[in-house]
């Protein structure tokens, strides 16, 4: 196995700086294990230069590829589930730092204001389940596709 700081460095010793190539040269001289991986390297690129020197593409190969490139489905504009997701869920902690703050500094209320608070309670609490069904209607629709 070869030295995991020279493996990459083995891996591109042709695309290397003349100094880098001499520092290389110079740990192949005292690591076994490098320099068995670097002669295995450079009898593979061998038997593939050898083996694949003939082969040539076709002239139109270029021209093909870039038309179907550009003939591929556009990817699908971005969703703004998270952003929504985010909104809930800041909503969600303020919320819960405001009920917080409420039972460790109560705030004496005028009478009528529970029975006002308990009406919106119904409101609030069938927004929120309508909103977790349009939310997860969403995240289905965007794993299916």
């Amino acid at each position: 196995m070869p030295c995991a700081s020279f493996e990459s460095l083995l891996l591109d010793y042709e695309d290397l700086s003349a100094r880098d190539q001499e520092t290389v040269n110079f740990h192949l001289t005292t690591c076994n294990a490098c320099r068995d991986y670097f002669d295995a390297l450079v009898q593979l690129d061998a038997a593939l230069a050898e083996q694949y020197s003939g082969i040539q593409t076709p002239s139109e190969f270029q021209s093909r590829l870039y038309a179907r490139i550009n003939a591929t489905t556009p990817l699908a504009p971005p969703s703004f589930l998270p952003e929504m997701l985010d909104f809930i869920g800041w909503s969600a902690v303020i919320a819960t730092g405001v009920l917080l703050l409420r039972t460790m500094m109560p705030v004496p209320l005028p009478e009528n204001s529970f029975v006002e608070i308990s009406r919106l309670l119904p409101f609030l609490a069938g927004l929120a389940v309508l909103s977790a069904a349009w939310i997860g209607v969403r995240v289905y629709s965007d794993l299916k596709s």
